[in-house]
């Protein structure tokens, strides 16, 4: 009686084993070329297209039930849902600069049916130049130093001209002042604090006619503020003699 018991546990256990091995055989599987794309865009580019190259390499059709993208920006299109074993497709990235400028890192998520990977999430990179160079990047006073002019220096990096149309700060403590240097070209925005007896910070903004006649908003942090020394170092670093 017991050995029946034990060879009915067996033989079902071993018709689960072979059922399991025989979906796992003719399971779908989607293989990426790359989940990472680096745009590499020039400041005349408004926007650029990644495209992710993969494969079916499953013994049975895979479908694509959504994709979703962390960004407004970027927007995703696929040739179609359903893919066959062995067949390649394409996934096709849209990216819309806008007003963004800098380093930029988006996400793409891709869920399909297939059991094992049910979900490939895909990187998005980029490095969008500025038009418009500017230096310094922020402006700072220590609390109590006199209360002088400090320069920022705008400088066009592009053929066409870019317009300076408005400077502005968010506060009142400090006063910007725009001055043409070379016409579309380069300029400087010359900034007085009203006062640094008292720790403040504030940001100057430069809005500008971009190539194309877009309108961007550069900004720069302005600071009165305590100057913080690394521990161990004081004010009188280094140490006279003695």
């Amino acid at each position: 009686m017991l050995t029946r018991i034990v060879l009915r546990r067996f033989t079902r256990m071993t018709a689960i084993f072979l059922a399991l091995t025989s979906l796992a055989g003719l399971r779908s599987e989607i293989k990426w070329k790359s989940k990472q794309i680096e745009l590499r865009p020039t400041i005349q580019d408004h926007g650029m297209i990644a495209e992710y190259h993969f494969r079916n390499e499953g013994k049975r059709p895979v479908t694509i039930n959504a994709i979703k993208s962390n960004c407004k920006c970027v927007t995703v299109l696929v040739d179609k849902k359903t893919y066959q074993p062995g067949e390649k497709g394409t996934l096709t990235a849209q990216f819309e600069f806008g007003r963004r400028l800098g380093r930029q890192e988006h996400q793409i998520a891709v869920s399909t049916d297939d059991a094992q990977n049910p979900v490939s999430v895909l990187q998005l990179r980029a490095f969008i130049p500025s038009p418009l160079t500017i230096d310094p990047p922020s402006l700072f006073w220590s609390v109590g130093e006199a209360a002088t002019a400090k320069t920022i220096r705008l400088k066009a990096e592009t053929a066409a001209p870019i317009q300076i149309t408005k400077v502005s700060s968010d506060g009142a403590r400090f006063v910007p002042k725009l001055q043409t240097r070379v016409e579309g070209k380069e300029y400087t925005v010359v900034v007085t604090p009203t006062g640094t007896a008292k720790p403040v910070r504030e940001i100057i903004r430069m809005e500008t006619s971009d190539p194309g006649g877009r309108p961007r908003v550069y900004s720069v942090e302005t600071i009165v503020g305590k100057l913080t020394l690394p521990a161990g170092l004081s004010e009188q670093f280094p140490a006279k003699p003695r």
